[in-house]
């Protein structure tokens, strides 16, 4: 929804109007107009209902078929307007739906040696002041690109291609804008983050996929050992190994990951950074100062080149080589006054995904509950959090759990192979030595599976024309050529 209002900075009347208006949309609480289908469409009143809309699970890029779908589906309404009025009632239903702040301890220190932050978790800090930078995203223009001209990443190379297209002249004040980011730019510390390579693709990391991390979710903190809380906790250690809270990486078709395998591409990453700014609103003031601001499906960056804001993935590929603009979200990440912040809403998307933990699972072995955990974050649509109840049947058997996965996976062909008598052939990597079912759960999925399955040879086409093989799932032997692991009807 947000996309559609950063394009309107070049009708309003004032710079001090703008900042009014992002001011209000980003830290007020009550409406100064109608939104949606025929409403007045004030921008600060767009946001605040963008945000009510996210905590209802009902974010979209269109913020009256948003708004009608909640008062379908939530309020009822037969004949549902798209609107949302000042005191009106589904200004009032959206305010009730919203999800409880987590009750919990204030957050205690975020590392050994390191300041606790200031506020509780439960508490937001009070609006940061950001010096008028506030209105950048309304007031600089937005850069149009098409297929033709959109900025681009050729495989091998370690800078990204950006063709140019026109470019407005700026005003006297979206000159100033441009200049204050670019020396706020300037000051930006930089971090060890390196160029590498992977499967051929060049792109940026800081941190790796073995980090474990070391600080603990407030949610997390304590002694509790119900079934419920240690399974959470074995999720979370298990999750560790994606990379620490400040963990970074361009090098894959995300474009940009941040932290515990967060994406910027897919929005998991925007998911964590909106329940961020709820805690944490100076979070999003550190963006806003570097030219940096994202909604829930959306990302704009201002390129100081052209003084102009891209947005979505040419907004991400701006990024992906800057170490001064990476450098930003490990801040959030590292220092201590926004660090519990950013690792307790990467706990609080986990657990809405990877880490929402059927019940039936609590007594599960703990490698069992780490591989799921770890499957369903790796790809959340073939995930517990996704098919709750299809795992439930596997007992927490390591094999079923890999062969349930296999069988959810078939709908997509970027993950699996469907061969001409049902066989099912996972992805290439999946029995790689420390990735995948031999990383995840410390290979404890991939072992079973080698102890388990029958390596069987022959062409994709040979395989799917015998009957033996029907509506069985198999794993290619990494590096061999025409050779799978065969785990038969594993998550039938």
């Amino acid at each position: 929804m947000l996309v559609r209002l950063w394009g309107l900075g070049d009708v309003w009347d004032s710079a001090m109007g703008a900042v009014s208006e992002v001011s209000h949309g980003l830290f007020g609480q009550e409406l100064r107009g109608s939104v949606g289908v025929e409403g007045e469409n004030q921008p600060g009143d767009v946001v605040i209902v963008e945000r009510l809309l996210m905590g209802v699970g009902m974010a979209d890029l269109d913020v009256g078929a948003a708004i009608t779908k909640f008062q379908r589906e939530i309020m009822g309404w037969p004949k549902a307007d798209g609107r949302v009025d000042p005191g009106g009632r589904t200004f009032a239903a959206l305010r009730k739906h919203q999800p409880k702040p987590q009750q919990g301890k204030p957050h205690g220190e975020a590392a050994a040696g390191a300041a606790a932050p200031a506020a509780a978790a439960s508490k937001p800090a009070a609006p940061p002041e950001l010096g008028g930078l506030e209105n950048w995203p309304t007031v600089l223009p937005v850069a149009k690109r098409d297929k033709k001209t959109k900025i681009t990443l050729t495989k091998g190379e370690d800078q990204v291609n950006i063709p140019e297209i026109d470019v407005p002249e700026l005003t006297a004040e979206q000159k100033t804008l441009v200049e204050k980011i670019k020396a706020n730019r300037e000051t930006l510390p930089e971090y060890a983050i390196k160029k590498t390579t992977y499967h051929g693709n060049k792109g940026m990391v800081l941190g790796d996929s073995g980090a474990n991390e070391k600080l603990t979710p407030t949610q997390l903190q304590g002694d509790a050992n119900d079934p419920a809380a240690k399974a959470r906790k074995v999720a979370f250690k298990e999750l560790g190994h994606e990379g620490t809270v400040d963990s970074i990486n361009t090098y894959d078709d995300q474009i940009l990951t941040w932290g515990k395998g967060f994406s910027g591409k897919s929005g998991s990453m925007n998911e964590v950074l909106m329940i961020m700014f709820e805690q944490d609103p100076e979070a999003r003031a550190v963006l806003l100062r570097a030219g940096i601001d994202c909604g829930r499906n959306s990302w704009r960056v201002v390129n100081t080149d052209t003084g102009m804001i891209e947005t979505d993935d040419n907004a991400l590929r701006l990024m992906q080589f800057d170490k001064k603009l990476l450098g930003v979200f490990v801040t959030l990440g590292r220092d201590p006054e926004h660090q519990q912040h950013a690792l307790d809403a990467q706990w609080a998307a986990m657990e809405k995904h990877a880490a929402h933990i059927p019940e039936y699972a609590y007594d599960w072995p703990e490698s069992s509950i780490a591989l799921a955990a770890h499957l369903a974050h790796w790809s959340p649509a073939f995930g517990w959090g996704t098919h709750p109840k299809s795992f439930e049947k596997t007992g927490g058997d390591l094999v079923e759990i890999a062969g349930v996965w296999g069988r959810l996976a078939a709908s997509n062909p970027k993950y699996t192979t469907v061969l001409k008598n049902g066989a099912i052939v996972g992805p290439y990597d999946m029995m790689h030595e420390g990735h995948r079912l031999l990383g995840f759960a410390d290979g404890a999925g991939g072992k079973a599976v080698k102890a388990a399955a029958e390596i069987i040879t022959g062409t994709r086409d040979e395989i799917g024309d015998d009957p033996k093989y029907t509506n069985h799932v198999l794993f290619p032997v990494y590096d061999k050529k025409n050779q799978y692991y065969d785990i038969g009807m594993a998550g039938n």
